[in-house]
């Protein structure tokens, strides 16, 4: 607790210190821009969610699947595989059907692939794990590449390099967050379950932010 109120308290200063900066690094505008907003809080939800997963699996894999190191690394395989093999892929998706689809069908995937892993922990390990695991990285082929193009697309030229940097530090900031959280729940019992659950319900809230931000987004655009 002591921790996070330090957190909270350098960002409130440094807020207040970029709002009276003559320069800022972090331009208060963009506080302005409510597209720009929603989709750094998708990205903070989204990427909580997967760090809570990828804290917990691998005690799962190695202390009660009894799995070696190595075995349990290729565990996460159908993940990678999947997020660098299509990513290109559903970016060209996205640039016919637009974002909004992509960016809700994505986390929606994922949070279904924390409760089948949730459900399958006494499953097999191509049910429990390999099978969501696959669709995980499926889901979030789908959502990357459309995610990183909105908040490119959501401020203008001039702020693009600034929009890159706050989004990565959005996705950093989640991970961390995901993984201290993962840590507390982790000590319970059931921890893995709960833990999985958690990050089913922050990539479900991160859906319906792209649908909320989107839905804004497209109702403005349909009035000018």
């Amino acid at each position: 607790m002591i921790v996070t109120g330090f957190g909270i308290t350098g960002l409130a200063v440094y807020a207040l210190w970029e709002r009276g900066s003559e320069h800022p690094m972090t331009p208060p505008r963009l506080a302005g821009n409510r597209a720009f907003l929603g989709l750094n809080v998708v990205t903070l939800m989204v990427y909580a969610g997967v760090s809570i997963m990828f804290f917990l699996l691998p005690f799962e894999l190695i202390d009660r699947r009894a799995l070696s190191s190595t075995d349990a690394g290729l565990a996460f395989l159908p993940f990678t595989l999947g997020v660098g093999l299509l990513s290109n892929l559903f970016g060209r998706l996205a640039d016919k059907i637009g974002e909004r689809a992509m960016l809700i069908a994505g986390p929606l995937g994922a949070a279904l692939a924390y409760i089948l892993m949730a459900l399958g922990e006494k499953e097999s390990l191509m049910l429990g794990v390999i099978g969501p695991m696959t669709l995980l990285g499926l889901s979030f082929a789908v959502l990357v590449a459309p995610l990183t193009a909105s908040v490119m697309s959501s401020v203008d030229q001039a702020d693009e390099g600034l929009a890159s940097g706050i989004n990565n530090a959005a996705s950093r900031i989640a991970q961390l967050a995901g993984v201290a959280l993962a840590a507390g729940v982790a000590s319970f019992s059931s921890g893995y379950e709960v833990g999985l659950a958690i990050a089913a319900a922050t990539s479900i809230g991160g859906a319906f932010a792209a649908s909320m931000t989107l839905t804004t987004v497209m109702a403005k655009a349909d009035a000018t």
